[in-house]
């Protein structure tokens, strides 16, 4: 990195060092899109003015990757830019060869990675010549000769079985013959009497055989084990955080920490944060909190939001985003992405800002600074719990203080 390199930067616009920052962040050319609210041939053609600005048209595909992440991509999050250049009024057209190169290098917006060292290992001792094998022929032989020897020992034991089998029988025969020969030579009527015996098996057995009951055989299913309801918070709710969030703090996402008396996370990862306050039974509500951004004016500045109506049985809640360009608006946020449903219009946000949320019914209206910046009403929404979001991207991050919930009248 080098003075030239920072001067290229001076030369480019807002909106593209706004498309060079969100690629150093590993978004696509359609997430771009979304997050500036233009059209995907707009931001490749302001990719493509990057490319000519930062002399990348001249290099191979693999020298510009590795020249944006890592030569721009660090300016842009470790060096305090500039003015940036001003808006054209005309755009200057991007050459076809330009063009070409950005779809091409569309897929490869990923960080560099330095290609591996090859680690060679180097033998000490002297490698000793193999073995010779035996011909085939040698090794069917054998083979055969193994098999023929297991089925000798396997016949010699069973004819010893045999031998010891059948000796065990005849012995058995002179024994039992006696007591045959007596019993067919004196008929039923003349047999002597024979005297009683004891019984074999004592009464006290057959007693305790009848007697003892049986156990049951199946046991009492066990009760499905139920997740407990979500504690009752109490109304009216504040948090100034200087002691460490309220243990009713229930974190969703992210690494939140205390920062000069202020919630706030330590991941800068680009990844949506969220605490939340779960109780399913608030209904009317008038959220407060001030907002500190580290970063103003800056790229990093990173992003909030205030959720509304949270439910842990929902799979998606409603939520009021303030993004790093100043846009403002309301989204559904299923834990992973972001439906928009109103807003994104531009608002004058200076640091600290004041941010307020009256929730009534199926009426919800966003304030700044005590100036009303949305309005939406949608129905299916009536009552849950609130939480705070932060997005990240260069630490420190955003911050929340003295965080307040009353009842709205």
């Amino acid at each position: 990195m080098s003075d030239e390199d920072l001067q290229k930067l001076t030369k480019l616009s807002k909106r593209e060092r706004e498309v060079l920052w969100l690629v150093c962040g590993g978004h696509s050319y359609d997430e771009i899109s979304e997050k500036l609210y233009i059209t995907v041939p707009t931001v490749k053609a302001n990719m493509g003015r990057v490319y000519v600005k930062l002399g990348l048209d001249q290099m191979t595909r693999a020298e510009r990757t590795k020249a944006i992440h890592q030569i721009y991509c660090p300016l842009m999050r470790e060096v305090e830019l500039p003015p940036e250049a001003p808006e054209p009024t005309t755009p200057e057209p991007v050459p076809e060869r330009v063009a070409e190169m950005v779809n091409e290098d569309e897929r490869s917006i990923i960080p560099y990675q330095p290609a591996r060292a090859e680690i060679i290992k180097i033998r000490t001792r002297p490698i000793k010549p193999p073995h010779p094998r035996p011909p085939w022929w040698m090794l069917i032989v054998g083979l055969i000769l193994g098999i023929g020897l297991i089925a000798f020992f396997v016949n010699r034991q069973q004819s010893q079985l045999a031998v010891e089998l059948t000796k065990a029988v005849a012995q058995l025969t002179q024994a039992a013959a006696p007591n045959l020969e007596e019993t067919v030579a004196t008929p039923m009527a003349q047999a002597p009497e024979q005297p009683t015996a004891a019984p074999t098996i004592q009464p006290t057995l057959i007693a305790d055989t009848v007697t003892v009951p049986q156990e049951p055989t199946t046991l009492p299913a066990s009760p499905v084990p139920t997740e407990p309801p979500a504690p009752s918070i109490e109304l009216p709710f504040s948090d100034i955080f200087d002691n460490g969030p309220n243990p009713q703090w229930k974190v969703l996402s992210g690494d939140w920490i205390i920062v000069n008396g202020r919630n706030s996370i330590s991941n800068a990862d680009l990844k949506w944060a969220f605490s939340v306050l779960d109780d399913p039974s608030w209904a009317n509500y008038q959220i407060k909190v001030n907002v500190v951004r580290s970063h103003p004016g800056a790229f990093a500045e990173g992003e909030e939001a205030i959720i509304v109506r949270y439910l842990s049985s929902e799979s998606k809640y409603l939520v009021f985003y303030l993004n790093t360009l100043e846009k403002a608006g309301w989204a559904f946020y299923n834990g992973k992405d972001f439906t928009f449903i109103a807003g994104n219009g531009t608002v004058d946000v200076s640091s600290p800002y004041n941010l307020e949320i009256d929730a009534v019914g199926n009426e919800f209206i966003a304030k700044i600074n005590g100036m009303e910046t949305q309005r939406i009403s949608i129905s299916g929404y009536e009552n849950g719990g609130v939480g705070l979001g932060i997005l990240c991207a260069s630490t420190p991050c955003s911050s929340f203080d003295n965080f307040q919930v009353s009842p709205a009248h």
